[in-house]
């Protein structure tokens, strides 16, 4: 019984390729490198209108320039310290952002999500009623982000994938960390 034992343990380690095993793994994670899901925040866009604030646009960009984005969730927060307040957006959630356009400078794989609370947030946090520009301002410290997370599927696969992008306000525009 053991003589048995030993010779299956010999004709499996003969018979196993480390080579082919070796390339099998390093083809898998290829795979699922090149076929995940890639999306972009580059910029968060004030509209404003006399000084006052009409809404801030999030655009989204899907960066893949073979396969498209689906099932596109948006969430837009204010993180202060362990404190998160959330802003309502005009939709949160999107079907579907097409590949990057190859062959002119379109926007087809652009969509935008825009924050149309953002006044009403901030007045009831500070309780000021103030311009949008001096309460950022004075939220906006070392430890005051906003934060944008997307969870987005790839169109072939549906492999799933979160992306967190984070901005400060500086300069009367918001900058990416």
């Amino acid at each position: 019984m053991i003589i048995e034992n030993i010779h299956f343990i010999v004709d499996f380690c003969i018979e196993f390729n480390i080579l082919e095993w070796f390339v099998g793994l390093i083809t898998t994670f290829g795979l699922i490198y090149f076929l995940r899901a890639k999306i972009l925040v580059n910029e968060i866009n004030i509209i404003r209108k006399d000084n006052e604030l009409i809404r801030f646009k999030i655009p989204v960009i899907n960066n893949s320039r073979f396969f498209a984005t689906t099932n596109v969730i948006v969430e837009a927060t204010l993180t202060k310290g362990s404190l998160t307040y959330h802003f309502r957006l005009d939709r949160h959630e999107f079907i579907l952002i097409p590949k990057k356009c190859c062959h002119n400078n379109c926007n087809s794989n652009q969509r935008t999500f825009q924050i149309i609370d953002f006044d009403d947030t901030m007045r009831l946090l500070t309780g000021r009623n103030d311009a949008f520009h001096i309460i950022l301002n004075e939220i906006m410290e070392e430890d005051t982000k906003l934060r944008v997370r997307i969870h987005a599927n790839h169109e072939f696969t549906n492999f799933g994938k979160a992306f967190e992008f984070n901005f400060i306000y500086k300069n009367k525009k918001f900058i990416k960390l």
